[in-house]
Parts: structure tokens; sequence; C-alpha cells
């Protein structure tokens, strides 16, 4: 089998018995027919090789957009195919997984699409739409947003909103919602206003609330430690923090704060969709980050059996620009 030249790389095939290898100086390599790896153990080398690599930077919006591997890290990655078959369809799944292709013309279609307020809204309504994560980004017009929530109340679980309290509608703050347990945000602003927010009826099943920590902002941390001083759902068991992947963080002082209230404190980086929802499947107790990014993996390697840990359940994410 004939291998390309690599240019100032050298990449090695581990097999039962023999190792092979080819370096820029070796035009080509007699790649022997030795058995090669499991594919279970090439799934794990990729998934380390991918949780090693850089990623561009996502939309801390949209816990439902995929992470894109920047264009180096995808030319080493795509490099292994030609090790083996086994290499080759491990490598494609897992590079194919972290794309999003749209047409030329998607972005201007969308964005048209963004101002139809009321065909979404119609489009929520419509009997049957078991929504169970709404991601909801409100504009001046808050009856668009009301409608949108509403249409949802007893099939929604997870519910994200950038800012709280101040952006959730007026109609919405005494309106019960019986299935939601999380909550994501991004800012906390209109304290002064709503100093009982976490006491509507709106949050009173709340178990997790995941928002934004932010990192020697001393504004932030004076005002979340306000938050704790209000009322809180009686139900709130976990805060989990997002933080950058570059930084390791271990805020004792907050830790220990919400220890005296029961809450357990954990930081995490960026939240998927997927990863959100299992936290409410009875893990929350644990928060294993090893099996969230394993999870989270599995529906990279496979694109096409993407679903949620219990795929019985339908499961769909609502991103909105009302």
């Amino acid at each position: 089998m004939s291998l390309l030249n690599v240019e100032n790389k050298a990449y090695i095939s581990i097999g039962y018995s023999s190792a092979h290898a080819w370096t820029p100086n070796s035009r080509q390599v007699d790649m022997s027919s030795t058995p090669s790896l499991p594919v279970e153990v090439i799934e794990l080398i990729v998934f380390h090789l991918c949780h090693e690599e850089t990623y561009l930077e996502a939309d801390q919006y949209n816990s439902a957009e995929v992470d894109f591997l920047n264009q180096d890290a995808m030319i080493n990655l795509l490099r292994l195919r030609l090790l083996n078959k086994g290499w080759a369809s491990t490598i494609h799944r897992a590079v194919y997984g972290s794309l999003n292709l749209a047409f030329p013309y998607a972005e201007g279609f969308l964005n048209k699409l963004r101002c139809n307020n009321l065909a979404i809204s119609e489009f929520c309504e419509v009997k049957g739409r078991s929504v169970k994560v709404l991601e909801v980004m409100p504009t001046y017009y808050e009856a668009y947003s009301t409608r949108l929530i509403v249409a949802f109340r007893f099939t929604l679980e997870v519910f994200f909103m950038d800012s709280l309290p101040n952006y959730i509608p007026y109609d919405l703050q005494m309106m019960e919602f019986p299935k939601l347990r999380v909550i994501r945000n991004i800012y906390v602003d209109g304290l002064i206003e709503h100093p009982d927010w976490f006491s509507w009826p709106m949050f009173r099943g709340v178990q997790i609330l995941i928002t934004q920590y932010h990192k020697g902002n001393s504004k932030w941390r004076k005002q979340f430690i306000e938050v704790l001083e209000l009322p809180l759902p009686p139900g709130l068991k976990h805060m989990i923090f997002v933080v950058d992947k570059k930084y390791i963080i271990e805020d004792e002082v907050l830790t220990e704060r919400l220890k005296t209230l029961g809450i357990g404190c954990h930081f995490k980086t960026r939240l998927s969709h997927y990863e959100i929802l299992y936290n409410t499947r009875g893990v929350a107790s644990e928060v294993n980050c090893n099996t969230c990014e394993r999870h989270l993996y599995k529906a990279c390697i496979d694109k096409e059996k993407k679903v949620p840990i219990n795929a019985s359940e339908k499961c769909v994410l609502t991103k909105s620009q009302v």
C-alpha cells in the first residue's frame, strides 16, 4: 500500500505484534497483514486526540452548535486515515461529526425566517411537538417570546435565556412549568426590580442552574453572592459553572458558600444540549464529566445515531430569535 509523504510529521501504527511508521524520509511503506487494533481501542485513541486538539470558538448562546476542529487539527486527523481501514472509518466519522455544511444562500434564507415570528409561533404550537430544550433570545416585542414559551409549557425540561430575571416576560413569571428542571443563563440582571425571582412559580421545580463563570469579574461575583442571599427554589441541588477550557477553576470560597446551602458546585467546560439533558436524568448528583464527554464523543463518532440517552423519548431543540 502506498502512502503519501507527510511534511515534518511521523506517525506510528501499533498492531498486536509489530509497529509500522512513515516519516518525511520514507516515500512508501509496506503495511503488513498483522491484526490491527480493535475498533473500540481506535475510537478511544481518536477520542483523546480530538479532546486534545483545538477548536474554533463555539457560540455560547447555542448549545446545539457542534464544536468545529480548526484546519490544522483536521488535517492531522485526516492523515491518520492512511494507517488502515479501521482508522479510516473512525477518522472519517469523527471529522464529519464536527462539520456543519450549508448552501451559500442558506444564511440569508435563515435571516428572513427569523423575522417571521408569527410563523415560528404557529409552528411551535402545533399539537404533538414535545420539545424538551428551549433556547430563547427575546427582542423588544415581549408577546412573541411569551407565546413561544407557553407553547411548550407542559413538556419543557431545560430553558435558556441569556439574561435572567430581567428578560422573563411578565405573563410567564407566575405560570407553572411542571417538568422544568434546568435553567441556563449567562448573565444575572434585574435583581433590584425582581429580588424574589427565584421564588416565582415558573422556577418552583428547578433542580439545576447552569451559568457562566466570569473569571476575575468582581461585579459578577458580588451579584451572584446577592442571588444566594435571596430565596432559592426548594429543589435546587446543583449549580454548574461553565468555564473556559484554558483554565482550571477551583473556587473554594464559592464552593463552600454553596455547600452551606446544601447545593453542589461544579465547574465544567461548554455543555451541549445532550449533556444538559443527561444531567437531568438522575446523574446530577455525580455530574460525571468523563461519562458526559464519552457520550458526546459517541454522538460525534456516529452522527447518524445521534440520539438522546433514552431513544424512546422525543427530543427537539429549538433556538429562537423572537
